[in-house]
């Protein structure tokens, strides 16, 4: 649901008498989204959890089935630029990288993926969820860098991606430590699996005619 605006409309069209329900794992879009639909006319319940698991959500609301799901999927600009969460290289931020504002202790973080992944398997990462040809010299050179001092700060990562890939070799304007970026975020929050899921448990919760995007 992120903070809202998508479900602010959704709102407008279904009126007195619908129901809206939205799902997100960040807790300070949660807060804001309560705000901007406050004065809506339908029934809003916003639950803080994965849409993968939307499911069992409307289980405990005693709802079978729904008319329309609405998958609003990746980060917002919020999240990216003032989440604090380290989404982006132009800040200096804790290497976390996850949607959830304090994440346990047992969740995945980039800090992690970094310090203590075998290097094949970071290539892995960088090259099968962001298409960057150049991952086995970025994983080298992160296993090196880990090596003399943890890598903990997304300006210290985005460095050493930087010296490790010349500047002529991208293209002018983008940085060469985004795609890593973006493999990174996808990995620590298993968003494709949680597309999977998402996607699976939509179509056996869509009523007849019922409407997926």
């Amino acid at each position: 649901i992120n903070t809202g605006g998508h479900s602010r409309e959704i709102c407008d069209r279904i009126g007195s008498t619908g129901h809206l329900i939205g799902i997100d794992r960040d807790a300070d879009a949660l807060a804001q989204a309560r705000k901007n639909l406050a004065t809506c006319q339908c029934t809003v319940d916003l639950v803080e959890g994965n849409y993968r698991d939307m499911n069992s959500v409307l289980a405990r609301l005693g709802i079978t089935s729904v008319n329309g799901i609405l998958l609003d999927i990746g980060l917002s600009n919020r999240q990216l630029f003032d989440a604090g969460r380290g989404f982006t290289f132009l800040k200096d931020e804790p290497l976390i990288m996850t949607f959830e504002i304090h994440p346990s202790e047992t969740d995945l973080t980039a800090e992690e993926v970094v310090n203590t992944w075998d290097e094949e398997h970071i290539a892995d990462v960088i090259y099968g969820y962001g298409d960057e040809p150049r991952a086995r010299k970025i994983a080298h050179a992160i296993v090196q860098a880990r090596s003399e001092t943890p890598i903990t700060r997304t300006k210290q990562l985005a460095d050493i991606i930087a010296e490790a890939i010349p500047n002529r070799m991208y293209k002018r304007h983008i940085h060469p430590a985004t795609k890593t970026f973006q493999a990174l975020r996808i990995v620590v929050n298993d968003e494709l699996g949680s597309l999977k899921d998402g996607i699976d448990h939509a179509l056996s919760l869509l009523a007849s005619k019922g409407r997926l995007a």
